[in-house]
């Protein structure tokens, strides 16, 4: 009955070891979240140039309606600036006219 144990354990010691591959590039987490991150890149960067300085509004307050409201700062804020004036290629605000 002894035999039995050691020769099991005389068996697994004996059988070759299997190698350890490099898994391949991109299979990773590290590897999906560099791939996805230079795929989200441009769009950011596109997003961050077309929203500009953001430091002229407060941060956004969720109602229990659900509506969100974004107050702009006031100039004599902390960290309030002056609002821009629009230039002509801006679009319209609702209610707004078009002089021709």
């Amino acid at each position: 009955m002894r035999l039995v144990p050691v020769l099991a354990l005389t068996l697994t010691l004996a059988a070759p070891v299997q190698a350890q591959e490099e898994p391949p590039p991109g299979s990773s987490l590290q590897g999906m979240l560099d791939d996805m991150m230079g795929a989200v890149n441009p769009w950011l960067a596109d997003l961050v140039e077309m929203l500009g300085d953001l430091t002229g509004w407060h941060a956004p307050e969720f109602l229990p309606n659900g509506d969100i409201l974004i107050r702009r700062r006031q100039p004599d804020e902390p960290g309030g600036t002056a609002p821009e004036p629009q230039d002509e290629d801006a679009p319209l605000a609702p209610g707004e006219s078009l002089e021709l």
